[in-house]
């Protein structure tokens, strides 16, 4: 029983969002929060470093020989005959870093065109005094 409970009490901790999220004062940062968001919960980030990255996305639009009743268009042929669209597009990635000093960790906050997609945690702070 012992087991049990402390089996539920993990899972209920591991698959919890604000496990996920960034304290900022009494304010919470979540994945999807934007920018200017996050800059008033925490403030200014003590560095900021950003780049942009091409990022491709390849559709394929195939037509094949079964019409939309389901019947065969070209009984006679086994061909199948489609068209292939290649795209690329620009992100801008924003990392902010914020140092909350030696009792906490610091914390690198990944953005993407503007919303937070990502928290990393590094190791702790400097001392502030």
């Amino acid at each position: 029983m012992k087991r049990l409970s402390w089996l539920v009490f993990s899972l209920f901790f591991l698959f919890s969002e604000p496990l996920f999220a960034l304290r900022c004062g009494h304010s919470l940062v979540q994945l999807g929060d934007y920018k200017a968001d996050v800059s008033d919960k925490c403030g200014d980030p003590d560095s900021e470093e950003s780049h942009y990255e091409r990022r491709g996305n390849a559709n394929h639009a195939d037509a094949t020989q079964y019409g939309f009743n389901g019947q065969q268009r070209f009984p006679s042929s086994s061909f199948g005959y489609g068209q292939s669209h290649y795209q690329e597009i620009e992100v801008l990635v924003e990392e902010w870093t914020y140092d909350f000093g030696s009792a906490r960790l610091r914390k690198v906050l990944h953005f993407e065109n503007g919303r937070l997609i990502h928290i990393e945690s590094l190791g702790r702070g400097r001392y502030r005094r």
